[in-house]
């Protein structure tokens, strides 16, 4: 399970407690996200690259690979690079098939340093504001609290998507 931008691999717990009864479940934090080691990630072929690599690391035959936003790019990129590895692909919006990207989402939801302002952002992302509770909102800015981690993801955001542009195609 691949993560979008600026999210981090718990947003997929409550899927992991919903498939892991009948199979195996592996959650990876994109690099530049939650407990991934820092990088200085200023390309999409880097980013590529680096999920490549945890993947290899992993020596598994085969899986099926879901990926919202910025994690179903890498899951394209992923499946590119791996195909006999890939069973399935379940893409969620994925980055990487148009030029269009909100801009504003990515430098606001990299540059929110408290609750006030990552709850609008938050709330953005889904079509029921009573979704984005108080208690999600406090969990979601605890993982997102270091202000290096914040400011690589800005950097990275800024480096992919230039100009509120995608500056990667995946079409191919």
């Amino acid at each position: 399970l691949l993560h979008g931008f600026g999210s981090d691999s718990t947003a997929w717990h409550a899927v992991e407690r919903a498939l892991a009864p009948a199979r195996p479940v592996l959650r990876m934090d994109l690099p530049g996200h939650g407990q991934s080691a820092p990088g200085d990630i200023r390309a999409f072929e880097e980013l590529a690259a680096a999920v490549v690599e945890a993947f290899d690391a992993l020596g598994l035959a085969r899986v099926h690979l879901v990926g919202h936003s910025l994690g179903g790019a890498a899951a394209l990129a992923l499946a590119a690079r791996r195909a006999g590895a890939v069973a399935s692909l379940s893409l969620i919006a994925p980055g990487g098939l148009g030029n269009e990207i909100n801009g504003d989402f990515i430098e606001g939801l990299a540059a929110a340093d408290d609750t006030r302002s990552l709850a609008p952002w938050l709330r953005a992302m889904v079509c029921d504001d009573a979704l984005v509770t108080a208690d999600y909102v406090a969990a979601a800015m605890a993982a997102r609290v270091a202000p290096d981690l914040r400011a690589e993801q800005g950097a990275m955001g800024r480096a992919l998507f230039p100009g509120g542009t995608q500056d990667f195609d995946l079409k191919p």
